[in-house]
C-alpha cells in the first residue's frame, strides 16, 4: 500500500478506537460517514481495531481496480465493486463491536425511538419494518436510537443507542415520501446486489439520541400471510418470550437473563403488530404513538 497516498480515518465507538487506512482517495469521503458523529481527531492514538483498504489495478485489457479489506494483517474481503467496501467495513466493525466489546450488554435486534424521554422499541427479524417504522417517527419529530440494534444496560436498566446510519432500501420513499430528498442526496451502495443508502439521522436535524433512556414501550413485529394488519396488547409471559427471541446474545446470560427480562418488562406495555401490510402498520404505529409536532 502506498504510504504517500494513504489516508487514515479514526473512529471512537464507545471506548474502542477504530482506524481505517486506505490508499483509495475516492473512498475516503464515503468511509468517513460510516458511523455518525464518531470521528476521532487524534489518528496517532493506538487503535483497538485496525482495518485497511488496498486497491490494485486489474491486469488485462478490461482495466478497473480490485479493492481488498484487511483486518490487521489478514485479508478478510475483496471486491471489484468499490461500493461494496464501505458496506463491508460497516458490517465488519459492527459485528466486531457487538461480539468483542459490547457483549456485556443485552443486544436487541430492534429499531427504536425516544418519546418524552422514554424509549419505544420495535423488535423483530429482518424485513419486518424496523427501519421504516423508525424513520416514520423520526420524520414526525421523535429522536432515534437505532433502526437495527439497541443495547440494554443491565445495571442502569436503560436502552443504549448504537451509533450507526439508518439503512434505506429501494421503495422506502414510496411509503415515506418525506424521506426522498434525504435519500437523493446520499450515494447508493450495494448489499447482496441490491441498492441501499446510508442515512445519518442528524442530517434530518438534531434527532440522534446519544444517551441511555428508560424503556417505555415495546412493539413486537411479526410478518404473517394474513391480509389483516393488527396491533394488540400482549400478556406478560408471552411478552417476555417474544422479546427474548430478539435478544441476539441471550444464551450467554442463561437463567439470569430471563429473570432480568421479566423485571425489565414488568411495568412496560408490550404490543404485537402482525400482518404484511407495511403501509397500514405505519398508520397504526404513528396513530398509537401520536405526533410530537
Amino acid at each position: 500500500m502506498s504510504c504517500r497516498n494513504s489516508k487514515t480515518l479514526s473512529y471512537q465507538i464507545f471506548s474502542q478506537k477504530v482506524s481505517i487506512k486506505m490508499d483509495a482517495p475516492d473512498l475516503y469521503v464515503e468511509i468517513e460517514h460510516l458511523f455518525p458523529r464518531k470521528l476521532f481527531s487524534n489518528s496517532n492514538t493506538l487503535a483497538d481495531m485496525s482495518y485497511s483498504v488496498k486497491s490494485l489495478l486489474k491486469r488485462g485489457s478490461t482495466g478497473g481496480r480490485t479493492y481488498s479489506v484487511y483486518e490487521g494483517r489478514n485479508q478478510v474481503f475483496s471486491s471489484d465493486n468499490r461500493s461494496h467496501i464501505p458496506v463491508y467495513l460497516e458490517w465488519a466493525v459492527t459485528c466486531a463491536m457487538l461480539k468483542r466489546h459490547l457483549n456485556h450488554y443485552y443486544q436487541i435486534h430492534s429499531g427504536g425511538v425516544v418519546k418524552e424521554g422514554r424509549a419505544v422499541i420495535f423488535a423483530g427479524t429482518s424485513g419486518t419494518g424496523k427501519t421504516t417504522l423508525s424513520l416514520a417517527l423520526l420524520l414526525k419529530g421523535f429522536k432515534i436510537l437505532s433502526d437495527d440494534v439497541n443495547l440494554i444496560d443491565h445495571d442502569l436498566m436503560t436502552i443504549i443507542p448504537y451509533p450507526r446510519n439508518l439503512i434505506l432500501k429501494e421503495g422506502t420513499e414510496d411509503l415515506l415520501p418525506g424521506i426522498a430528498r434525504f435519500k437523493n442526496s446520499a450515494s447508493p451502495y450495494f448489499r447482496r446486489e441490491k441498492k441501499i443508502w446510508y442515512l445519518d439521522p442528524s442530517s434530518i436535524g438534531d434527532k440522534w439520541e446519544t444517551e441511555g433512556v428508560k424503556l417505555g414501550q415495546v412493539i413486537i413485529l411479526e410478518r404473517t400471510n394474513s391480509r389483516q394488519t393488527d396491533i394488540a396488547p400482549m400478556g406478560k409471559v408471552e411478552s417476555v418470550m417474544a422479546f427474548m427471541k430478539n435478544v441476539m446474545n441471550i444464551d450467554q446470560f442463561g437463567e439470569k437473563g430471563i429473570r432480568f427480562l421479566v423485571e425489565l418488562l414488568s411495568n412496560v406495555p408490550v404490543y404485537r403488530l402482525s400482518g404484511n401490510n407495511l403501509r397500514k402498520a405505519l398508520g397504526i404505529v404513528t396513530g398509537l404513538m401520536g405526533s410530537r409536532e
